[in-house]
Parts: C-alpha cells; sequence; structure tokens
C-alpha cells in the first residue's frame, strides 16, 4: 500500500483522489507502527483535503500519545488540539450520507465526536491542565458506550492529580474491566500504586 501510494502520486500527481492514496498510506505505516511515516502521509493527506474527518482523527490521537515519548512534545500537543478542533469542527457541518440512517449516524457522530474529546483530554492531561482533562474525558466517555479502558486510564489520572482518589479508583477499575491489556496493566499499576499510598 506503501509503495502503491508513492507510485500514484508520481504518476498522478494532480489527481482529486490523491488525498484517499495518502490517507490509506497514513493507515498503513500506522499498522506497522511507524509514527513518522503516517504523521508525513496523514500531513500530504489534509493538503489534498484539510477537512477530512477519518485523516484527522487518525493524526489527533497518534500526536497526542506520541508526545509524552519526544522532545518536540508541545508542539504535537498542540498540533493534536489543532485536529481535533478541526474534527469537532468538520463533524457539527457533515451532511448525513444518504445510505445511512438517522440512528447509525447518530452513533457514527457521537463515536467521532468522543475521539475528538478524547485527544483534548490526553492533550489536557499532557500540558498539566487536570481539571480540563477532566471534563474532556468525561465528555468523551459519555458521549459513546466505550469498548475500551483507555479513556477511563486517562480519566483516573486526572482525577488523581487533582486529589479524587475515589473517582480516580473507580476509573482505573473501569479501565482494568475494560482493557485492552495493556490498558489493563497500566490500570492495575496505578491502582496497585494508589493501595500503597495509603
Amino acid at each position: 500500500i506503501i509503495r502503491k501510494a508513492d507510485l500514484f502520486a508520481s504518476q498522478f500527481p494532480k489527481s482529486e483522489l490523491l488525498g484517499i492514496a495518502y490517507q490509506h498510506q497514513m493507515h498503513a505505516f500506522q499498522q506497522l507502527g511507524n509514527f513518522n511515516g503516517m504523521s508525513g502521509a496523514g500531513q500530504k493527506a489534509l493538503d489534498a483535503n484539510a477537512d477530512n474527518l477519518n485523516t484527522l482523527l487518525c493524526l489527533a490521537p497518534a500526536l497526542a500519545n506520541e508526545a509524552t515519548h519526544r522532545p518536540d512534545g508541545a508542539a504535537l500537543l498542540a498540533q493534536a488540539e489543532d485536529y481535533a478542533q478541526r474534527a469537532l469542527r468538520g463533524i457539527d457541518k457533515t451532511q448525513i450520507p444518504r445510505q445511512m440512517t438517522l440512528e447509525r449516524w447518530e452513533i457514527e457522530k457521537q463515536a467521532m465526536q468522543s475521539e475528538a474529546h478524547e485527544v483534548l483530554g490526553t492533550v489536557a492531561l499532557g500540558r498539566g491542565q487536570f481539571r480540563v482533562a477532566i471534563r474532556e474525558l468525561q465528555t468523551a466517555v459519555s458521549l459513546t458506550p466505550p469498548g475500551f479502558g483507555e479513556e477511563f486510564l486517562g480519566l483516573g489520572k486526572a482525577y488523581a492529580a487533582v486529589g479524587a482518589t475515589a473517582d480516580a479508583e473507580r476509573s482505573w477499575h473501569r479501565a482494568a474491566d475494560l482493557g485492552p491489556e495493556s490498558v489493563r496493566k497500566q490500570a492495575l499499576d496505578e491502582l496497585q500504586r494508589l493501595a500503597g499510598n495509603r
């Protein structure tokens, strides 16, 4: 996919489908765990179509999560915040696809809004803005039934930072219940640390 996207771009540099090609390339790099490749392809996809929700909602969480591991973390957080805000504005303007029922669209819409608010919560956590993080992550959790515990893991960290120990404990238990395994392990570690501090 990565090679074919590059080949397509070299053969058809002015094609209206270029944004879609780079979007596929972005997801391929993401599956390979190649952050720099994913970020670069995603930026090219946005250059071709600045308002593409799929691209914005793929890049925003990746940038927010990567920020903690890099010296340019502050810039990555700012970029993630911008993409999440742009996604929220875009979601509000999106017309319901003709082939989709109103009920199905509401589910899809709330899932996308939840993703964007989770990113804003992660950004706030990274900046030490814990009350903002709590608000954004609570919004993310309320918008859609969570299938994973990542939102609750972050919410627990934000609660713990402001001294709301009982809320933190509840959030980490929920994160451990929902998983996946990497989130479950982190949540259990946080609960063990909490128990050790009592």
